[in-house]
């Protein structure tokens, strides 16, 4: 039986979950607990784990050093309750009430705008059955626009916002989708179109907790896409296999 941590972590290795990675390492917590959910085999739709999230969705921590422990879903509210409870990584309301409205603005566009339209691309581009040229080429046009807004939020700062002094939870859940653009599977020549992005996503990967963060999902991203492949090639040979017995008959 897993002794009791200050926080269990229910996670998938994606872009919501490694934000998460990279704030308990910040945050400096160490007692955790992670609990793998395979949400590519329908693990979050389990009942244990839909009383945790009824939307079923990843990542979900739970702070046990409250009494009754404390559940907080979605990877924003997370990066939230962790600064706002540690003081860290989110300006002081009373003393700079501007940056952290700022942190707030760049965190909301995160997930309101950054995340889903890069997630509708992953999925139209590398997961869906039927490939839609319209709907590739409409998010590829969404993640150039998106990442341009980011390269020029970029070019006269050093951090995504705040007081430019320091990381904050905005730079956190940036730096989960830009893993992507390393793993070169949305933005053909990238590291030359943003150049300030670049610069910035080699800025933070100076910090262990993003290293740290960038390991776990190389190596994460090579299974999967070694799966991808797999199934598509299986696919390939049965519509082969399929052609050949109607000619055939």
């Amino acid at each position: 039986m897993e002794a009791k941590a200050d926080y269990d972590f229910y996670y998938f290795s994606s872009t919501n979950g490694w934000k998460i990675f990279v704030a308990f390492e910040e945050f400096g917590i160490s007692s955790v607990n992670k609990h793998y959910v395979d949400i590519a085999n329908g693990e979050q739709f389990k009942p244990e784990f839909l009383k945790l999230n009824p939307n079923a969705k990843v990542p979900v921590i739970v702070d046990n050093t409250v009494e009754p422990p404390l559940v907080v879903i979605e990877s924003g509210a997370i990066l939230i309750y962790l600064a706002e409870k540690y003081q860290k990584f989110l300006p002081d309301n009373k003393i700079q009430p501007r940056e952290r409205s700022d942190v707030f603005q760049w965190l909301s566009w995160q997930i309101s705008t950054h995340g889903p339209l890069l997630g509708q691309l992953s999925f139209f581009a590398f997961y869906c059955d039927v490939k839609m040229p319209i709907a590739i080429k409409r998010y590829q046009d969404e993640a150039d626009r998106i990442y341009k807004l980011l390269d020029d939020r970029l070019s006269n700062r050093k951090y995504i916002a705040g007081d430019d002094k320091d990381i904050t939870i905005a730079d956190m859940a940036v730096y989960g989708w830009g893993l992507y653009l390393k793993f070169g599977h949305q933005i053909k020549d990238w590291d030359t179109k943003y150049p300030h992005y670049k610069k910035w996503l080699e800025l933070v990967e100076t910090r262990p907790s993003f290293q740290k963060a960038w390991n776990l999902a190389a190596d994460d991203m090579k299974k999967r896409m070694e799966k991808i492949e797999v199934a598509q090639k299986l696919k390939e040979q049965q519509q082969l296999e399929q052609q050949q017995q109607q000619q055939q008959a």
